[in-house]
């Protein structure tokens, strides 16, 4: 069904992301998010949990999955039509270094929030 129907929220783990993206399969929910991306006030929202935890080779594997997924879709990091979200316990608003690693996971610069 989600297949015929993509849902207009996807919950799954980065494994599972991963399979999805390879397979034939589930090309049909990446090209109608597409699709329904380049619809006026369309937004994609990227939530991650736990951000903290994606740092070593883990975190640039992650992070890079991610990539791939923008790039599937079509949008760049800073793109309008794309808001990320995350939580963290370890990451703080206006640190320098927390900073640096969003922008480094992100491959966009990254500011604090006004």
């Amino acid at each position: 069904d989600m297949q015929d129907a993509p849902p207009d929220i996807l919950i799954t783990n980065y494994s599972m992301l991963s399979i999805m993206l390879m397979r034939e399969a589930d090309q049909g929910i990446f090209d109608r998010t597409q699709r329904w991306l380049e619809k006026d006030g369309s937004v994609f929202h990227l939530i991650i949990d736990e951000l903290h935890l994606y740092r070593g080779t883990a975190g640039t594997e992650v992070a890079y999955l991610l990539k791939l997924l923008l790039t599937r879709l079509g949008l760049e990091p800073n793109s309008p039509k794309l808001r990320i979200l995350a939580s963290s316990a370890s990451l703080e608003r206006d640190s320098p270094e927390s900073l640096d690693f969003l922008s480094g996971f992100f491959g966009t610069l990254w500011s604090p929030l006004k």
